[in-house]
């Protein structure tokens, strides 16, 4: 059975970027890899990818362990 991961939508500067592979880096608890990623797709600073992808990571888990 194949599980569908959460799509993940963000919203910087008017412009809407969809992260969805930012789960993917999370589920593995690498959250270097998904500030990476973050900072590629959307070209923000380093600093504030890794700032959103903690609070991405802490949504996440809230909606999977209430």
């Amino acid at each position: 059975m194949r599980t569908v991961l959460p799509t993940v939508s963000v919203r910087i500067s008017g412009k809407v970027f969809r992260l969805d592979e930012t789960i993917k880096y999370l589920k593995r608890n690498n959250l270097y890899q998904a500030s990476m990623f973050i900072v590629k797709m959307t070209g923000i600073n380093k600093d504030y990818a890794t700032q959103l992808a903690i609070a991405i990571r802490k949504y996440w888990q809230e909606g999977m362990d209430p």
